[in-house]
């Protein structure tokens, strides 16, 4: 029998699951009801957004200690100041927008923390906080809003966050194909452009090159709220291109984007064995993991264990293959959620292959065609964002079974 993910793994995945039934059950106050069932299952979900007004104080500041250009990764402090009566019940949050010019009455902020955990803020009304920015393709900013999340108003806003390229390859990914001698790389910038994957067998030195092909999704694509309300930010463009003709055990160095925009760091992975050939295979089952804010933002709504789940993973040098098994990050409509999950899993699924298959929270929703149909799980992606995503061997469109070999173990 080939060896498996240490169980520690498994049982970090299974707190992330309680913790994650937990914020499910945790109060969130008065919500639209075509929000209600996402706002259970995520940290944007509890604001209303609905609510949302402008009083702005005529004394507030809210400044940042860059507007740009930025990259994702990057830490940002945002300071804040002239704001009276400091709530004593955690009602004051400083909360990111994506894009930067949109109305807080019409979508959920990206991210949020609350003030009273800045220094000084209960007493004097003034503080900072520092939050790790992510690509969202988009400009950003950062409102302060009092009375969250029940009923907030924004009391004061931050200049505009410009990033440093809108069109940096993120969220790469591998992918086994019905072919043993090829890999399957995926990634998503915000435009189409001409994208590539160019590859070789020695760093720096790229021999082949292949070209990708483009998908996206719009808000139109989506079945349901939140997903086609609230928490739709622009998804970008999903780009796949195949590395073709390695050979078993080979190694391979590759790197992703287009002429214009630019090429991404360099990325490496082993290609996978033959078929049936008589060796260990070291591979991870992950289930219902979901993802977590490295800076502390969206407490109490955090799913730790799963940084601590992919922090293991990424230190596994002889990881060979991720295998996850449904309920990925729990996006369940907010697109920013996805942004931030393969955020923290790229380390891992950019060096080896990352095979998927949807669960409830990517697919499930009223009249799609789910198993159940009545569930809202998804939070009204109906399994559209997901299959765009995460471009597996199946064999058609909301097909999502499908099997391959690796070494030698058939999966199916």
């Amino acid at each position: 029998m080939p060896p498996m993910a240490p169980p520690t793994l498994a049982l970090l995945s299974l707190w992330a699951v309680l913790a994650a039934c937990s914020a499910q059950d945790d109060p969130i106050g008065a919500l639209t009801p075509s929000d209600l069932e996402a706002a259970r299952q995520t940290p944007q979900g509890v604001f209303n957004v609905s609510a949302v007004t402008w009083n702005p104080y005529r004394d507030a500041v809210m400044d940042v200690n860059v507007t740009g250009p930025v990259a994702s990764g990057d830490w940002i402090r945002v300071s804040f100041s002239g704001i009276p009566f400091p709530d004593p019940h955690g009602k004051d949050w400083v909360a990111l927008y994506v894009p930067g010019d949109a109305d807080p009455a019409e979508v959920s902020p990206v991210k949020y923390r609350n003030a009273k955990h800045a220094e000084g803020y209960m007493d004097t009304g003034a503080g900072s906080l520092d939050f790790i920015l992510e690509n969202h393709r988009d400009t950003m900013r950062f409102y302060f809003m009092r009375k969250a999340p029940g009923e907030p108003f924004v009391a004061a806003k931050s200049p505009l966050i410009q990033l440093a390229n809108p069109n940096a390859p993120m969220q790469v990914h591998l992918a086994l194909t019905a072919n043993h001698s090829e890999m399957k790389i995926q990634w998503v910038t915000k435009d189409t452009g001409s994208p590539a994957v160019e590859w070789g067998t020695s760093p720096g030195h790229y021999t082949s090159r292949s070209k990708a092909t483009s998908t996206t999704y719009t808000r139109d694509d989506m079945c349901g709220p939140p997903a086609n309300t609230t928490g739709f930010i622009d998804p970008g463009v999903f780009h796949a291109a195949t590395v073709t003709g390695v050979k078993p055990l080979e190694q391979i160095y590759y790197r992703v984007g287009d002429e214009v925009s630019g090429y991404g760091p360099e990325h490496s992975f082993i290609a996978p064995p033959l078929p049936a050939a008589s060796s260990s295979v070291i591979f991870a089952v992950l289930g219902d993991m979901g993802q977590s804010e490295v800076d502390k933002s969206n407490e109490p709504y955090q799913l730790d264990a799963s940084l601590e789940t992919s922090s293991r993973l990424e230190a596994d040098d002889d990881l060979q293959l991720v295998l996850h098994i449904g309920d990925l990050g729990y996006a369940c409509g907010y697109v920013a959620q996805w942004d931030r999950f393969y955020a923290q899993l790229q380390p891992i699924i950019s060096r080896v292959p990352y095979m998927t298959c949807p669960g409830n929270h990517e697919r499930d929703y009223p009249n799609s065609g789910d198993r159940w149909g009545s569930s809202h799980s998804s939070g009204g992606e109906c399994g559209v964002a997901y299959a765009r995503r995460q471009q597996m061997p199946r064999p058609g469109d909301d097909k999502m079974w499908y099997s391959f070999d690796f070494g030698p173990i058939h999966f199916s």
